[in-house]
């Protein structure tokens, strides 16, 4: 679903006041100052977060510096030259902690940080969805969706998780709460969250749900409303928090929780889409439309929480209203009042700051970037210089985790990587990832049909749209000798690729897992649903033929399937080590996925040759792996573009295209069901993979 739909319902047009200095100065340019120089004040300056448009990966990061009265666009690429990735996708909360700045990038699943005082990035924290945030004793908590961007009305519930704001890492702990969680409010060891249900309209969700920040439990819904939003705590302890009702027949409304009872004390029949707290000020603006004419009335004001009273509903006293097509957020500068309107627009071309003195008149205005609307303020200023060494951020391109590998049996198993004695399923990861992990591009083999590894990045991979997002470098490559002219042969060992993101923010592999379809997916010679379970020997399997002197009279290792077939993995002479995964201790092993149709063909051969074990002379085949057009790994030459991967391409169980932001794992498993004569099984090797958003 687009975000905007949620506001858009609402919204046509928006304002928020700001209150600035003195002098009355306008300028439309970055390259002037848009006020004289402050020097003794408290607050340095402010950033601001540009939300952009959903899917257009546009978010942005603004700072105004009152110290220079300067104000600066999109300072993410030049202060974080290191990240070769944009800020993200849909920018949707910015706040200060500390020496910290947190932005949540909504479609993105991110949770950024940056370094109050230079700008730079510090780390990104998957979250699924996450809209917004606050803090508490040292931890950072994060409001999220917790399922898919989009409108449906069996959406899930809510979650909201910790992260510890030293170690900047997820603590583990996550409470469920109601559908679609937006905007929360921390007073004396109470989390209050304001449960939306916007993905299920018309069935909103109307609860705020308290949390025991101790125990970090649920422990009470209380009533509100439907669609709940915004949400302020002013310093006696009430909580505000706005319905946006039901954008027809149920109105916006504005209710106050009693925090020391977690209940409704009272209504204020105001409508409000967007507030910020400053002192015993409540400013807010309210957008009211009449559907019959399509006309819209816009207010901003001041709503005192002390006096319970409206102070104004008529904050901009210029008639520079106006001007704003489409009012998006609303910022008040702590020390001087100054209040700041950010302007939409259109939501598609650039949007505007505002800046208001206290009185309502206009005091400057200038270019933001898409969609503005988020500030913070910090009383410790962005340094000017940029040259200095950017802080160094633990990212790579390459794999840095590997979850699970089982391989299926084959030749190179419990050699490629190396089993010893006594390795566990842990060892044989780690060996893995010494293999084939950050960049080193040794091998590993995943056997035969249906054998598999699990792996991660220390950061999502994120899906751009029009671009193939990461490469499976394998050992392929062509065929000197081509036995048919009309089409090129190799050694393809065709891998399926499956992905998943981390719905449930766990950090596992336990969530859907989606196949990239490639060229044969959907093509009858291809079987969905294949089930194959292997054997382990427990005895000799006599296989010897005197015309395939490479087939030894040892382990063979027994296959059936769902199909009413049996048959071999047939050990050969040149690996004569056990076929089956010695470190797994089951004595079957079962997959299930998508069978491929062989690609291998057998070419007769005129010449004779020496059997390996110096013994026999036999006829040899010439066998010939054809590739796939595409979407398989080791299926093309690593430099390739056959090597690379889409998100796109990824399907449901059910054959369905699925759109996907970003993925947190990938899993390849050999794709087909053959033994190609002297070369054995055919099985998947991997050599790496490489996140191509890193890398360009």
């Amino acid at each position: 679903m687009k975000k905007r739909l949620i506001y858009i319902m609402t919204l046509a047009a928006l304002l928020i006041m700001a209150g600035c200095r003195q002098d009355e100065v306008i300028f439309l340019s970055e390259d002037e100052p848009l006020t004289p120089p402050q020097s003794g004040a408290a607050v340095k300056g402010f950033y601001q977060l540009n939300e952009g448009n959903m899917g257009m990966n546009r978010a942005t990061l603004d700072y105004f510096d009152y110290t220079t009265g300067r104000y600066h666009r999109d300072i993410f690429s030049a202060r974080n030259p290191q990240v070769v990735k944009e800020l993200g996708d849909v920018g949707n909360d910015l706040q200060v902690y500390g020496n910290k700045l947190y932005a949540v990038i909504n479609v993105s699943n991110l949770v950024v940080v940056f370094d109050v005082k230079t700008a730079r990035m510090l780390q990104q924290i998957t979250v699924p969805n996450a809209r917004y945030m606050a803090f508490y004793e040292g931890k950072a908590y994060v409001s999220s969706y917790a399922g898919k961007v989009a409108v449906d009305p069996n959406a899930e519930q809510g979650m909201v998780v910790e992260i510890d704001t030293t170690s900047l890492q997820l603590t583990g702990r996550q409470v469920t709460v109601g559908y679609q969680p937006e905007e929360m409010a921390v007073w004396k060891g109470k989390l209050y969250v304001a449960n939306s249900g916007g993905y299920r309209h018309p069935q909103y969700d109307r609860t705020v749900s308290v949390i025991d920040l101790q125990s970090f439990t649920e422990v009470k819904k209380i009533d509100v409303d439907i669609n709940l939003h915004r949400m302020q705590v002013d310093k006696e302890g009430d909580i505000y928090v706005s319905s946006r009702g039901n954008y027809a027949d149920i109105p916006s409304r504005l209710y106050v929780i009693d925090s020391g009872r977690d209940e409704v004390k009272q209504r204020i029949d105001m409508p409000v889409n967007g507030m910020t707290l400053c002192g015993d000020s409540l400013y807010f603006y309210s957008v009211v439309t009449n559907r019959a004419n399509s006309t819209h009335q816009v207010k901003y004001g001041i709503w005192n929480t002390h006096d319970d009273r409206l102070v104004t509903d008529h904050l901009i006293t210029d008639g520079t209203e106006k001007s704003i097509m489409l009012p998006y957020g609303i910022g008040v500068n702590p020390e001087t009042k100054e209040i700041l309107i950010g302007d939409a627009q259109n939501y598609v071309v650039t949007g505007f700051i505002y800046c208001y003195r206290p009185d309502g008149k206009l005091k400057w205005k200038t270019e933001a970037g898409n969609i503005p609307g988020h500030f913070a303020f910090v009383r410790e200023g962005l340094t000017t210089s940029t040259s200095t060494t950017p802080t160094p951020v633990a990212v790579t391109s390459h794999i840095t985790k590997v979850y699970d590998y089982r391989p299926a049996p084959g030749q190179h198993v419990n050699t490629m990587p190396q089993w010893q004695a006594g390795d566990t399923q842990e060892q044989m990861n780690a060996k893995v990832l010494n293999n084939i992990g950050e960049g080193k591009e040794g091998m590993i083999t995943l056997g035969g049909y249906g054998g598999y590894v699990i792996v991660g990045f220390d950061q999502p991979i994120v899906n751009r749209e029009g671009q193939r997002d990461f490469r499976i470098k394998g050992n392929f490559y062509y065929m000197n000798e081509q036995p048919d002219p009309t089409r090129k042969a190799g050694n393809s060992e065709p891998g399926i690729v499956m992905v998943s993101y981390d719905a449930n923010n766990n950090g596992l592999p336990d969530d859907d897992w989606y196949e990239l379809a490639g060229s044969e997916y959907h093509k009858n010679s291809t079987l969905k649903q294949y089930q194959i379970t292997y054997h382990r020997p427990t005895s000799h399997t006599p296989k010897s033929d005197p015309n395939h002197a490479y087939i030894i009279d040892k382990e063979h290792v027994k296959w059936t399937d769902n199909q009413g077939s049996t048959g071999y993995i047939p050990q050969n002479s040149w690996h004569q080590q056990s076929y089956y995964p010695a470190w797994i201790v089951s004595e079957t092993l079962s997959f299930t996925g998508t069978l491929l149709p062989p690609n291998g063909v057998q070419y007769a051969v005129a010449n004779s040759e020496q059997a390996p074990t110096g013994k026999t002379t036999y006829q040899p085949e010439f066998w010939a792996l054809y590739p796939y057009a595409w979407g398989y790994a080791d299926n093309a030459e690593n430099h390739a573009e056959g090597s690379t991967f889409d998100i796109d391409w990824a399907v449901d169980k059910h054959g369905s295209k699925v759109s996907l932001r970003r993925i947190d794992f990938i899993k390849v498993y050999t794709g087909v069901q053959q033994v190609c004569g002297w070369l054995g099984d055919t099985s998947t090797e991997i050599t790496g993979i490489v996140d191509l958003n890193r890398v360009r």
